[in-house]
């Protein structure tokens, strides 16, 4: 903090933060007579009670040498904090429910809690078809800011018929952050083994071409 004049001693600064948990009229550092001063703010984890994320006021409380008191913060009076990862709060598609050959792609939604900040564009997520394969991250597509992002599949010949299913956790590494970059939680809502998310329980897998089984012939008179 900076004063306009010089304090003949250090001022005292008080924050308001979310939960039950104040910090009030504590000395701040700095050296006397003058203007600059700081403080050593530690962010503390929230616990739903006792420490919550949400909005921090901060205000100070200085006195000059004819015993003026200042308290008025033109700048940077308050602050965020963030503590809690973003999480997986949904899968969707709005790809048509119907078998799907070798060589088509859909796109998938994965939605999370809050806006995100950071995304790799190695980001997989990966689906059962049944085995374990991955969908590809799609940047063009994806809207961080609202938590939204879209990865592609794009079905295989080996896969046969099964229904579309996701796997978990989201093959995403280390490269998803919220604003604070707090790392995302890559655990997905479970599926119940029938279905990717709202929409796509019709979504079926049909890897294998036709075959001939038969062939018959009549005779010709």
């Amino acid at each position: 903090a900076t004063s306009s004049k010089t304090l003949p001693a250090v001022p005292t600064i008080s924050i308001d933060q979310q939960g039950t948990t104040d910090i009030v009229a504590v000395n701040m550092v700095g050296s006397v007579p003058g203007t600059v001063f700081t403080y050593s703010y530690t962010v503390t984890a929230a616990t739903g009670g006792t420490y919550k994320d949400g909005l921090a006021t901060v205000s100070i409380t200085g006195t000059d040498t004819v015993g003026n008191v200042g308290t008025q913060i033109t700048s940077g009076s308050t602050f965020y904090t963030d503590t809690t990862a973003p999480v997986v709060t949904g899968l969707s598609t709005t790809a048509p429910s119907k078998p799907y050959k070798a060589g088509d792609s859909i796109d998938i939604t994965v939605t999370f809690s809050e806006s995100l900040a950071t995304v790799t564009t190695a980001a997989t997520l990966p689906i059962l078809v049944p085995a374990s394969v991955n969908a590809t991250y799609q940047a063009a597509k994806s809207d961080p800011a609202s938590g939204k992002l879209v990865f592609s599949y794009t079905f295989l010949a080996a896969q046969g018929t099964s229904n579309l299913n996701n796997s978990t956790p989201i093959g995403v590494g280390t490269g998803i952050t919220d604003l604070a970059l707090n790392a995302a939680s890559l655990v997905l809502p479970t599926t119940g083994g029938t279905e990717l998310g709202s929409n796509p329980a019709g979504i079926v897998v049909d890897a294998i071409a036709p075959t001939v089984l038969n062939v018959t012939g009549t005779s010709g008179t």
